[in-house]
């Protein structure tokens, strides 16, 4: 299943909202998931607009195929579906995925940066994998 992820920073504790990207509706809430295939969306027009206000706005994402979901509470009981099958124990692969050396830390900052951006502040857009935090980590890994 296609998702968009997006930090929901309107509630008192931080979680992430999964967004259909057909639909576009919203179909729950997590505190961290994996992403295959991702691209990392920042939208121009909403990233002109927080900068103009001065108040956030949903206008940067990640995209991909929704893989792994770690508690997940559905928004009008929205349910997802997950396209991988995993190998592997996932909540190790979410501690591997931070603490990992060959992982490259994403962030975005939409008063310094105009795209997601890695520890040295180069853009980044896609990666074969990403894990997504609702504390704003964000790892991803890359093909070489």
């Amino acid at each position: 299943m296609k998702v968009h992820i997006y930090r929901n920073l309107k509630t008192k504790e931080p979680q992430l909202s999964i967004r259909c990207a057909n639909s576009h509706l919203v179909l729950g809430h997590c505190e961290a998931v994996i992403i295959a295939e991702a691209n990392f969306i920042v939208q121009p027009s909403g990233l002109l607009r927080t900068r103009a206000t001065k108040q956030r706005n949903v206008h940067a994402w990640v995209s991909g195929q929704l893989t792994y979901v770690q508690d997940f509470t559905p928004y009008k009981e929205r349910t997802i579906d997950y396209d991988y099958d995993l190998p592997f124990e996932p909540n190790k692969l979410l501690q591997d995925f931070r603490d990992s050396a060959t992982a490259v830390h994403i962030h975005y900052n939409p008063y310094h940066y105009e795209s997601f951006v890695d520890d040295y502040g180069y853009p980044v857009n896609r990666a074969v994998a990403a894990c997504v935090w609702a504390d704003g980590t964000i790892t991803g890994e890359f093909v070489s």
